[in-house]
């Protein structure tokens, strides 16, 4: 799909080296994917496999018309190139094999979030038409952002694979995408950008040691981890780090830390207190984390859609710098553009506004630069360009946004919590000392060459800007009350991450102001574009000290997992290209690099040591079917899986007990099968719509099913939601005190068609 997309991807990304034949294989999954959804979503077309089949074959069609015509061209970039399509196809590859030769000591679709995921998966592959069938929720369809569910079910459709097979290799594929991606992007910025088919000159080791870096190492909590387990540290510290668990594990002498899941402690570095007591627990996950526990969630199934749009970003740039851009309405290739970026906002809506948000800075930066501040000419023509690019992105993906139910309540107000700087070392301290020392070091550069055009006073004067902004809104939106709390918290927790931010904020903005303000060609791109990533990944983090958006839990720890997430990768793309120019510039910034790349080391400790636990040290045998563990575990439930699984038809509807959050064994059979239930998982239905109105009218209707004696009156609620089957397993005895008489009971009015064990399967007579 990724060689059929190339032509394509090369009419796009014309000032790439390599014309994106690193983001082909995501920019072919998408457009495949967005043109199955949207006519699936029109009900022209039914979401089958033939169809799927049919148009993967008007895909080689379009590709082998565009590759006709730009014959020439590409293969002119292939012999030029090779080397760097060599090592995308040998990275993508040892990736892909890499994870899943992981995931296949550790396949089984038994904890947090997975059983969600894999609902939705199997949700998408069973559902006879788009928008899909909610598996928890019959009747309805899914109110979340599925995407990224959608495209693996289309791998899974034409590769003729069980869907519990499909979920892991989906994981794989995730992350081989995501790392291509990213080595992409650093290797397009690492190379001279004089002419759009310059030969790379740049060591492409850089880029694999970034998209490395970004993709496999851990936190640096992991690193604490580390310290502890071989006693390299002492309690006070780790105490004084105030990680949960950590100072009761076992240290001195040990390579491993204790325990299976001690690697889960990373991503739960910071903790939230208030004067009323400790707030929801804040996420700090980063992408090793993720892959390592497994869930196929829509924030890891959007990095490769992120490095995409990166790549795109870099491509704006470059067409406004180098003066050839021209109005999109004359452009071709301009009209896909609002489909990458849109694709983020399907995939994991929070990545919409800030990788779109780059996309937007790349353009305005490449148009200033290209018109050396001369903009008055060109400002209709931009302008146009930005609304064409975020209407765009919007329209062509306006069916998903008029069906979609959202939690969000508006922008709430961190008054009540405030990160130490500790902990945000912990989480994202593995980026900083790059930053930090090329960004100082840049400055101090431009101010002895006196491009620096921000006097000593206007420096001082966009840091009180940057530093009491954001009180003074606290002060005017929050009144005087919660402005005092908020300077009480921080008194309590240090201002000191406040005035680094704040601090790196200024000298970037400087630093940018500077580069863009140049009437020369002096200003490297890598410069500009590092230190935009640079100023928008710290910004994020600094917002989130001072607002959030308020959700059903009312606190910032669903906003600070989904932007610390992407704090990862634009820092971490930051810190690479900070770190090449830093071993450039002489001894005493390469001892910085040397410092950073032992940091780096340390970090890339936490991956191999949390598969090695997560997969109980690869002792199992090999597999990748996620649901293999159930047919030795519990074989009867695994019989009525099969049973399903086989003889379920579209549009039938099975009735299971009304699960529990995070509980493997409740809704199992329609989240492994796509049968739809009367209700899943409460807690998450109630987040995906906004609301438990209909949550708890369907629990107190399946608990009228399992607990009412009268017959009839459980048949009539069987009938209202159109049920086929009525099951009863250990879960269900268990939440319904049910007892064998029970059993027997609903045998008399209900056709038994599985019985083995504790397992009940009883098809329900259907009315005309």
């Amino acid at each position: 799909m990724g060689w059929l997309a190339w032509p394509l991807a090369a009419a796009i990304f014309r000032h790439l080296p390599d014309r994106g034949y690193a983001c082909a294989r995501c920019l072919g999954l998408l457009l495949y994917s967005y043109l199955y959804w949207l006519l699936g979503i029109t009900g022209l077309t039914p979401n089958a496999t033939a169809f799927a089949w049919g148009l993967a074959a008007l895909l080689v069609l379009a590709s082998g018309a565009v590759w006709r015509r730009q014959r020439a061209d590409l293969s002119a970039c292939m012999r030029r190139e090779w080397r760097h399509i060599l090592t995308v196809e040998i990275l993508f590859a040892a990736a892909l094999f890499l994870y899943a030769a992981h995931k296949a000591h550790d396949p089984a679709i038994n904890h947090t979030e997975e059983p969600m995921d894999f609902a939705f998966l199997n949700g998408i592959l069973r559902s006879p038409r788009l928008p899909p069938n909610d598996p928890w929720m019959a009747g309805e369809s899914i109110s979340y952002y599925y995407f990224g569910y959608l495209t693996v079910a289309l791998l899974t459709r034409l590769t003729a694979l069980p869907s519990s097979i499909g979920y892991n290799l989906g994981l794989a594929h995730t992350w081989a995408l995501a790392m291509i991606g990213w080595y992409g992007v650093l290797a397009a910025l690492l190379s001279p950008h004089e002419e759009s088919v310059a030969p790379r000159r740049a060591a492409p080791g850089w880029a694999l040691l970034g998209a490395a870096a970004i993709g496999l190492a851990g936190n640096l909590e992991s690193v604490l981890e580390l310290l502890w387990a071989r006693g390299w540290v002492g309690e006070a510290l780790v105490r004084w780090c105030g990680i949960p668990g950590l100072a009761e594990a076992a240290s001195g002498g040990r390579w491993l830390p204790d325990g299976d899941w001690w690697w889960w402690r990373a991503s739960r570095v910071i903790a939230d207190y208030n004067f009323l007591g400790r707030t929801p627990t804040v996420i700090t996950e980063f992408p090793s984390f993720s892959l390592i526990l497994g869930d196929l969630h829509p924030h890891v199934m959007a990095l490769p859609y992120g490095a995409l749009t990166l790549a795109l970003a870099v491509e704006l740039y470059h067409r406004e710098r180098t003066g050839l851009a021209q109005r999109w309405q004359r452009d071709a290739s301009a009209w896909v553009m609002p489909l990458i970026i849109g694709a983020l906002g399907f995939v994991n809506s929070w990545d919409l506004p800030t990788f779109g948000g780059v996309c937007l800075l790349a353009l305005g930066l490449g148009a200033w630069q290209g018109a050396h501040g001369h903009m008055k000419p060109q400002w209709a023509r931009i302008a146009s360009w930005a609304v064409m690019l975020v209407v765009g992105s919007i329209l062509l993906y306006l069916p998903f946004y008029i069906t979609l139910k959202s939690q969000a309540r508006g922008i709430g107000l961190a008054y009540y919590a405030k990160t130490p700087l500790k902990h945000y070392v912990l989480c994202l301290g593995l980026w900083l000392t790059p930053i930090v020392g090329d960004t100082t070091r840049l400055f101090i550069i431009l101010r002895r060459e006196r491009r620096c055009l921000a006097t000593r006073r206007a420096v001082w004067v966009i840091w009180g800007v940057i530093a009491l902004a954001p009180w003074v809104i606290l002060a005017i939106w929050g009144r005087w009350g919660r402005l005092l709390l908020g300077l009480g918290v921080l008194a309590i927790n240090g201002p000191w991450l406040l005035l680094l931010l704040s601090v790196l904020l200024t000298l970037v903005t400087v630093n940018m102001i500077a580069l863009i303000g140049a009437r020369d060609d002096r200003a490297d791109v890598t410069l500009i574009l590092a230190q935009g990533l640079a100023l928008i990944g710290l910004g994020l983090t600094y917002i989130t000290e001072f607002v959030y958006l308020r959700d059903l839990f009312d606190a910032r720890m669903n906003t600070m997992f989904k932007i610390y997430y992407q704090a990862w990768v634009l820092l971490g793309i930051a810190a690479a290209l900070a770190a090449w120019r830093l071993w450039r510039g002489g001894k005493w910034t390469r001892a910085m690099v040397l410092c950073a790349g032992t940091i780096l080391v340390a970090a890339l400790y936490y991956p191999f040591a949390a598969a090695h636990a997560k997969a109980s040290g690869y002792r199992a045998k090999p597999t990748l079917d996620g649901a293999a563990y159930l047919r030795s575990e519990a074989p009867d439930a695994y019989g009525v899986y099969h049973w399903l699984e086989v003889n379920a038809r579209p549009g039938e509807v099975l009735v299971e007990g009304v699960g529990e959050e995070y509980r493997a064994d409740s809704n199992r059979l329609s989240a492994w099968t796509g049968v739809p239930t009367i209700l899943g998982w409460p807690g998450h239905e109630t987040q995906w719509r906004g609301d438990n109105k209909d949550v708890m009218r369907r629990t107190a209707d399946v608990a009228t099913i399992y607990t009412s004696s009268n017959a009839q009156l459980v048949l009539a609620t069987l009938h209202q939601y159109r049920a086929a089957y009525l099951y009863v397993g250990p879960y269900e005895s268990e939440h319904y005190a049910f007892d064998k008489s029970r059993l027997d009971w609903y045998a008399s009015f209900l056709e038994p068609i599985y019985a083995q064990g504790d397992e009940r399967l009883y098809r329900v007579p259907q009315t005309d």
